[in-house]
């Protein structure tokens, strides 16, 4: 039988509970944080954005949270949060330890149909980036698929299935993650009903 040894770095972390004990209470934290990030969007969505889509006001914020989003704990919030095969109207703010915090839109069939126009003429800013990739669930910001949105030629625009427009603030700044959130939110919310 195998002899399973600790190194040094593991043998001080398995006997310090503290340590999960305050990642615990991180993700408390999170959690209670995307709690009133969804609060104030169903606010902002519900006279903008959400106002003649009952069916996507009808479907409330989720929050949901794991350990192993590429090995490291994760939480999520989903709002607004319409998914099915054909049509997706969404917004999910991903909180990755060790990364950032992320802002992704989400939009698919119709309701990427009633905004491509839009969204294609938009002056988006430096920060924004495009997932010009084949996986509609990828939150890895770093991964290659994420283009600078300023980048993207106008016909892949139209050639679209699907278009995911996301942003990111690093966890150094957590002062501002709150606001960060809202302001995003309130400016996709503008730009969807411009």
């Amino acid at each position: 039988m195998a002899n399973v040894m600790l190194s040094h770095t593991e043998l001080e972390m398995v006997t310090n509970a503290e340590l999960i004990l305050t990642k615990n209470r991180i993700i408390q934290k999170v959690m209670e944080l995307f709690g009133q990030v969804s609060a104030a969007a169903q606010d902002t969505l519900s006279v903008g954005l959400l106002k003649d889509l009952p069916e996507v006001q009808a479907i409330g914020p989720k929050i949901s949270k794991g350990e192993q989003y590429q090995e490291l704990p994760w939480v999520m919030l989903d709002y607004p949060r319409l998914f099915s095969s054909q049509h997706v109207l969404a917004i999910r703010c991903f909180f990755w330890w060790g990364n950032y915090v992320s802002l992704v839109l989400h939009l698919k069939g119709d309701y990427l149909d009633k905004h491509r126009v839009r969204l294609a003429a938009n002056p988006w800013g430096e920060a924004m980036l495009f997932d010009a990739g084949q996986d509609e669930w990828n939150n890895d910001l770093a991964h290659a698929d994420f283009q600078p949105i300023q980048q993207v030629p106008a016909s892949v625009w139209q050639e679209r299935s699907y278009v995911r427009i996301a942003t990111k603030i690093p966890l150094s700044e957590w002062d501002r993650i709150e606001s960060f959130l809202m302001n995003q939110y309130q400016y996709f919310n503008q730009v969807l009903t411009a």
